[in-house]
């Protein structure tokens, strides 16, 4: 698995819309490199849900994965679990890990705010290419 291509952050890129509204329904997108992974899965409190790989160009170095999902008026917290033949590991606002971060510590998930700006999700590794 290539970790240094595992990305997402709180940008309009990977979380549509940007600033979601209470019971609005937000699209969340993942990275990998090009057929890297077999599966992604968005990890919640309530469970983990695979995302769909989305049809991607010729020639694209990346594969983007997705999952739509309706908030409720509670804060919603997430991360990802990335698995391939041989390893699973783990992305949330830290980064990779190889174990996933409890879903009580907010200090590593990602976190929508309803609402709120997200500008304290970052961008912890910038760009890759």
């Amino acid at each position: 698995m290539k970790e240094q291509a595992l990305f997402c952050d709180g940008t309009l890129s990977y979380v549509i819309p940007q600033e979601p509204q209470e019971n609005e329904v937000v699209r969340l997108r993942f990275r990998t490199a090009k057929n890297d992974v077999k599966r992604v899965r968005l990890m919640t409190a309530v469970g983990g849900y695979d995302m769909q790989k989305e049809a991607g160009k010729d020639g694209a170095e990346f594969d983007y994965y997705e999952i739509r999902w309706r908030l409720n008026e509670k804060p919603f917290r997430y991360c990802f679990e990335i698995q391939d033949e041989e390893e699973v590991r783990y992305y949330s606002r830290c980064g990779v890990s190889k174990e996933i971060v409890e879903l009580y510590d907010r200090s590593g998930l990602f976190y929508t705010g309803l609402g709120e700006r997200r500008g304290d999700v970052p961008d912890l590794h910038g760009s890759f290419l």
